[in-house]
Protein backbone atom coordinates (compact mmCIF):
# COMPACT_ATOMS: atom_id res chain seq x y z
CA UNK A 1 0.00 0.00 0.00
CA UNK A 2 1.32 3.44 -0.93
CA UNK A 3 2.14 5.92 1.78
CA UNK A 4 0.33 9.24 2.05
CA UNK A 5 3.33 11.02 0.51
CA UNK A 6 3.51 8.61 -2.45
CA UNK A 7 -0.23 8.83 -3.01
CA UNK A 8 -0.16 12.63 -2.87
CA UNK A 9 2.71 12.78 -5.38
CA UNK A 10 0.85 10.47 -7.79
CA UNK A 11 -2.32 12.57 -7.57
CA UNK A 12 -0.38 15.79 -8.20
CA UNK A 13 1.38 14.24 -11.23
CA UNK A 14 -1.97 13.03 -12.59
CA UNK A 15 -3.51 16.48 -12.04
CA UNK A 16 -0.54 18.12 -13.76
CA UNK A 17 -0.66 15.80 -16.77
CA UNK A 18 -4.39 16.30 -17.24
CA UNK A 19 -4.09 20.07 -16.79
CA UNK A 20 -1.29 20.16 -19.38
CA UNK A 21 -3.47 18.23 -21.83
CA UNK A 22 -6.35 20.70 -21.38
CA UNK A 23 -4.04 23.69 -21.65
CA UNK A 24 -2.30 22.32 -24.77
CA UNK A 25 -5.67 22.31 -26.54
CA UNK A 26 -5.70 26.07 -25.98
CA UNK A 27 -2.12 26.88 -26.97
CA UNK A 28 1.31 27.24 -25.41
CA UNK A 29 1.94 27.87 -21.71
CA UNK A 30 3.02 31.41 -22.50
CA UNK A 31 -0.05 32.20 -24.62
CA UNK A 32 -2.32 30.62 -22.00
CA UNK A 33 -0.61 32.55 -19.18
CA UNK A 34 -1.09 35.86 -20.97
CA UNK A 35 -4.84 35.56 -21.37
CA UNK A 36 -6.86 37.99 -19.27
CA UNK A 37 -8.50 35.22 -17.28
CA UNK A 38 -5.41 33.27 -16.23
CA UNK A 39 -3.27 35.87 -14.44
CA UNK A 40 -0.63 33.25 -13.61
CA UNK A 41 3.00 33.29 -14.66
CA UNK A 42 3.90 30.66 -17.23
CA UNK A 43 6.46 29.23 -14.78
CA UNK A 44 3.67 28.68 -12.25
CA UNK A 45 1.65 26.88 -14.91
CA UNK A 46 4.67 24.70 -15.72
CA UNK A 47 5.19 23.81 -12.07
CA UNK A 48 1.54 22.78 -11.77
CA UNK A 49 1.70 20.76 -15.00
CA UNK A 50 4.78 18.88 -13.78
CA UNK A 51 3.04 18.04 -10.51
CA UNK A 52 5.66 19.87 -8.46
CA UNK A 53 3.21 21.78 -6.28
CA UNK A 54 -0.24 21.54 -4.81
CA UNK A 55 -2.17 24.54 -6.17
CA UNK A 56 -4.31 26.46 -3.74
CA UNK A 57 -8.01 27.11 -3.98
CA UNK A 58 -7.64 30.51 -5.67
CA UNK A 59 -5.33 29.05 -8.32
CA UNK A 60 -7.82 26.26 -8.99
CA UNK A 61 -10.61 28.82 -9.38
CA UNK A 62 -8.49 30.88 -11.80
CA UNK A 63 -7.79 27.78 -13.89
CA UNK A 64 -11.42 26.72 -13.86
CA UNK A 65 -12.47 30.18 -15.02
CA UNK A 66 -9.82 30.20 -17.75
CA UNK A 67 -10.97 26.92 -19.27
CA UNK A 68 -14.51 28.35 -19.59
CA UNK A 69 -16.26 25.02 -19.78
CA UNK A 70 -16.83 21.99 -17.60
CA UNK A 71 -13.60 20.31 -18.72
CA UNK A 72 -11.68 21.47 -15.64
CA UNK A 73 -14.37 20.31 -13.24
CA UNK A 74 -14.45 16.97 -15.04
CA UNK A 75 -10.67 16.81 -14.64
CA UNK A 76 -10.99 17.34 -10.88
CA UNK A 77 -13.69 14.68 -10.60
CA UNK A 78 -11.46 12.19 -12.47
CA UNK A 79 -8.64 12.39 -9.91
CA UNK A 80 -8.16 9.63 -7.37
CA UNK A 81 -9.23 10.32 -3.82
CA UNK A 82 -6.41 9.71 -1.33
CA UNK A 83 -6.88 6.50 0.62
CA UNK A 84 -4.30 7.31 3.26
CA UNK A 85 -4.85 9.93 5.91
CA UNK A 86 -2.43 12.76 6.31
CA UNK A 87 0.02 11.87 9.08
CA UNK A 88 -0.67 13.70 12.30
CA UNK A 89 1.95 16.10 13.46
CA UNK A 90 2.92 15.80 17.05
CA UNK A 91 2.32 18.96 19.01
CA UNK A 92 5.44 20.92 19.69
CA UNK A 93 5.85 21.55 23.38
CA UNK A 94 7.69 24.73 24.22
CA UNK A 95 10.73 24.37 26.44
CA UNK A 96 10.00 24.76 30.10
CA UNK A 97 10.12 28.39 31.09
CA UNK A 98 13.18 29.15 33.12
CA UNK A 99 12.26 30.06 36.64
CA UNK A 100 13.45 33.51 37.65
CA UNK A 101 16.47 33.47 39.87
CA UNK A 102 15.30 34.62 43.28
CA UNK A 103 17.87 35.98 45.60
Amino acid sequence: MATYTEERAAILRDFGTKTARLRAERGSQEAFAHTDKVRLHRNAIGIIERGECEPGLLTLLILADAFEDNSFWELLKSLAVPQQRRPRRLPVTPPAAASPDRR
